[in-house]
């Protein structure tokens, strides 16, 4: 992956092999910051779900005839895919034993040919400070795999097509969805994957996914209680969003009477 605005050194660019400082800054959700994105994905393990309720959250806001598409996609393929290149990078670069916790990094990217998409990497930290929100400790990681770019798969559709969007939607369609999909994806991997990077075991490591500089989540420990779920707002409560008016750009509500 080739960008424009290349990470400093932390979270290298594939082609920059210079000493890691500090991680790159993603793009902030500016638009979407009021939607606490930790509460209402604490209990959801789908994809296809959060994406789905972002995405009437989005089509109550503004008509937009995409909004639908932007949750449909074949998050399975892209599970494996994701799958496929973590396993990869920990048979061929595995974490130093020191390592206390692990960012998975969004960022505003450049593909091979130059087209913008959105780019997400991984690196480890051997310090962790479990209350700090701001997630400093994750700018200078002590590890970076060679291989440190995950496939952009599902981010690079979102992006994209978040670009037809009206100009006042477009940061909720492309950083709050993106982050959405990101941290939901993450999740599932982690859980595929928990054993092999010793995640929250006593002591264990933790992570943490989103954008630094702006908005990113911590993942509990699937075993922990789970969070509770947040209620959709009341404006959706009566009935659900009906999908011919989405795909026509009007969002619609079909109560139970209808």
């Amino acid at each position: 992956m080739s960008r424009e605005q290349a990470p400093s050194a932390g979270y290298e660019s594939a082609d920059d092999d210079d000493d890691h400082d500090e991680l790159e800054e993603g793009g902030a959700a500016d638009d979407g910051a009021e939607i606490d994105l930790g509460a209402l994905l604490g209990s959801i393990d789908s994809p296809a779900e959060a994406l789905e309720r972002l995405v009437r959250l989005g089509a109550r806001q503004r008509e937009w005839k995409s909004w639908k598409r932007l949750a449909q996609h074949d998050y399975e393929a892209a599970e494996e895919e994701l799958a496929a290149w973590l396993e990869e990078v920990l048979r061929e670069d595995p974490p130093p034993p020191e390592t206390q916790a692990f960012f998975f990094g969004l960022f505003d990217a450049e593909d091979d040919d130059g087209k913008e998409t959105f780019g997400l990497q991984i690196g480890g930290s051997s310090f962790f400070a479990p209350f700090d929100r701001t997630f400093a400790w994750a700018a200078e990681p002590d590890w970076v795999p060679d291989d440190c770019f995950a496939p952009e798969g599902i981010l690079d559709e979102i992006y994209r097509l978040s670009a037809s969007a009206p100009r006042e939607q477009r940061d909720f369609a492309r950083y709050t969805i993106g982050l959405a999909y990101a941290v939901i994806a993450v999740k599932r991997l982690c859980a595929r994957f928990a054993k092999k990077l010793e995640l929250w075991q006593q002591g264990g490591r933790q992570v943490a996914v989103g954008f630094l500089g702006g908005e990113a989540i911590l993942l509990p420990d699937p075993q922990a209680n789970p969070t509770t779920e947040i209620e959709d707002d009341e404006e959706l409560e009566g009935g659900e969003l009906d999908e011919a008016g989405l795909e026509d750009g009007e969002a619609k509500r079909v109560s139970d009477g209808d």
